[in-house]
């Protein structure tokens, strides 16, 4: 090993350079060690992230031919609480997964793996993975995402259900785990109203046969994805954090996406425009039939799942403002911004909620 004395932790997390450095010295099959002036510095606070994440600078000793083919800088994602473990192994799998035998397609702009370890490996209570630090624009759910950019993600997203729809045998290598972590636990408040509490009880209902089901993000809002701005123009550069990756309805991306990209402005002039441009792609794509009989009954699904999901994320958006607005709490334009689309997304749902429920 590389590093003498006494290990040291990542983050303060059970995960320590000594574990990092072996995994990948075993999966990148390299002699080389880590050198004292390998640095580590958290990312992504504040952008509401399930993981603590590092940014991981290396230092390789070795035969400079051989150091040179290694990474040279790493995102390293770390879960260190049981209760979020398949969040984290989810992630894993579909990383380190054969692609073809799971249903991924095998274009995807997503970050190249390293390593990872499953959650509790070696008695260890944590779970990580080591990922290409990729570099771009982030969007947050305050801001406005320009045109090309979403439409690039929208092929991306037809792309990623036609390949798992087309391959229907793969789907069930998915238990949808780190999903229902998060539905157990996560982005709701103590108590909902009865109405919600209806529609809660009425979802398997809605859900599409399995026959129609694909593979999905599962968190497929704007932080989770990186942009290039080159020139003036804006472009899908990788999508990122695939934890809740699980099979459902192909509505389900387009909400979360379309719900943080869009201004509260925008979204009504291209809602239409953007589940046509998605709904042509797929169709194209898919060998056999659509999950839906024709545009309409398209929308009305894409509706549906809207109120189903942004009527529990506009609450939790309010009572993380603080956190999701980070070191642009004091700017009021982008605190107006923030009030605005919160506003808009708790109308909306209750205008779909009126034409559906």
């Amino acid at each position: 090993m590389g590093l003498a004395g006494a290990a040291r932790p990542i983050l303060e997390t059970p995960l320590t350079l000594e574990i990092l450095e072996a995994d990948l010295r075993a999966a990148l099959e390299t002699d080389a060690t880590f050198g004292p002036a390998i640095t580590i510095k958290q990312v992504g606070k504040g952008a509401g992230f399930i993981s603590k994440m590092a940014k991981v600078d290396f230092d390789w000793q070795g035969n400079p031919e051989e150091t040179q083919r290694l990474p040279k800088v790493a995102v390293v994602k770390i879960v260190g609480e049981t209760a979020k473990a398949n969040l984290s192994d989810t992630e894993l799998q579909f990383f380190s997964a054969d692609r073809e035998a799971f249903g991924i397609a095998p274009d995807l702009r997503i970050p190249k793996f390293y390593c990872g370890r499953k959650f509790g490996k070696d008695g260890i209570e944590m779970g990580y993975l080591a990922e290409e630090f990729s570099t771009g624009q982030m969007r947050h759910i305050y801001e406005q995402v320009e045109e090309t950019g979403v439409l690039d993600v929208l092929d991306e997203m037809a792309k990623l259900a036609a390949y798992s729809r087309n391959h229907p045998e793969t789907l069930d290598k998915w238990t949808n785990a780190g999903i229902e972590t998060l539905l157990r636990g996560g982005r709701t408040l103590e108590s909902i109203n009865l109405r919600l509490e209806n529609m809660k009880n009425i979802y398997p209902e809605l859900a599409p046969d399995c026959a129609y089901c694909v593979l999905c993000h599962g968190d497929l809002w704007t932080p989770n994805i990186l942009w290039n701005t080159t020139d003036g123009d804006f472009r899908l550069a990788v999508i990122l954090d695939w934890q809740l990756a699980n099979t459902g309805s192909p509505t389900e991306d387009l909400v979360y996406f379309l719900h943080s990209a869009l201004s509260a402005t925008e979204y009504p002039e291209k809602i239409k425009y953007y589940l046509s441009h998605y709904y042509n792609k797929l169709a194209a794509a898919i060998k056999g039939p659509m999950p839906w009989e024709d545009f309409d009954q398209f929308v009305k699904a894409y509706e549906m799942s809207y109120v189903l999901s942004v009527s529990v994320l506009v609450p939790w958006y309010a009572q993380e403002k603080d956190e999701l607005l980070g070191d642009n709490r004091d700017d009021a334009a982008l605190v107006q911004a923030f009030d605005g689309k919160i506003t808009f997304l708790a109308k909306e749902t209750v205008r779909c909620m009126e034409k559906w429920f």
